[in-house]
């Protein structure tokens, strides 16, 4: 389990988050929903203790973050980024791996080729990032996010800047590669219908100080979920908190 207690944080004297904490199962898939400034992406990165977007100097953050009862979140968590992050020098190999080289992991080449090889990008492990799509550098991302094999996966906006079809591909991808490895995964967005397809759980976040608006529990799905009239009805409710948050 995954919990976030008592996350305070301050900016210039403005209170972002005060005494915020939620707990997230283990292999649970929570999407967070807000409308945008709320605080989605620092949230994110205050639970994978990555510096915020923001001056340090005029920046009072506290609380903590527990994985399995322990305060030893650093070692268990993944993130990808909106952008992409990848080297323009480097080959899509070799950007996969440069995380495991960084920090001096052993590593099997092989396996990083078979995933990437099962993401459609086997024609494509010596080209370069700028040789690439918007979806296929997107595959590479996520590629590098999980050959790194940590428990707890944090995804901020991944899919944003692609096209529908491309995003859709990246939805179902994400089920065909994760959902099997049963990661806990907390991703950001700020489009409802990807929540619902997505998510196990979705929060809706309003502030500040950032408080839980809105929760929808879903019955866990091994695959992105169809339009159904519930789930319309979920999104028009989703609708509804978002515009009063």
């Amino acid at each position: 389990m995954l919990k976030i207690d008592k996350f305070n944080l301050t900016y210039q004297q403005r209170v972002l988050f005060d005494a915020f904490g939620f707990e997230i199962a283990s292999e649970e898939w929570v999407v967070l929903l807000g409308q945008s400034g709320v605080g989605k992406t620092s949230l994110l990165r205050m639970i994978a203790a990555l510096p915020l977007a923001f001056s340090e100097s005029n920046t009072e953050i506290q609380g903590e973050v527990y994985w399995q009862g322990k305060k030893n979140i650093l070692g268990n968590v993944a993130y990808m980024a909106q952008q992409d992050g990848l080297f323009p020098w480097l080959s899509v190999l070799d950007n996969v791996l440069i995380p495991l080289r960084l920090q001096g992991r052993n590593f099997s080449e092989e396996e990083a080729k078979k995933l990437l090889v099962h993401m459609g990008l086997k024609d494509f492990l010596r080209y370069r990032p700028g040789m690439l799509s918007g979806g296929m550098r997107q595959r590479v991302a996520l590629a590098r996010t999980l050959v790194q094999d940590k428990p707890i996966l944090l995804m901020d906006e991944p899919f944003s800047a692609l096209d529908a079809l491309t995003r859709l591909e990246m939805q179902n991808l994400l089920f065909t590669l994760v959902r099997p490895l049963k990661k806990l995964l907390i991703m950001v967005t700020h489009d409802p219908w990807e929540a619902l397809k997505i998510a196990d759980r979705v929060i809706v976040l309003s502030g500040a100080p950032v408080t839980i608006t809105y929760t929808v529990q879903l019955p866990k799905s091994l695959s992105v979920r169809e339009l159904t009239p519930e789930l319309l009805e979920r999104y028009q409710e989703i609708l509804s908190a978002l515009g009063r948050s």
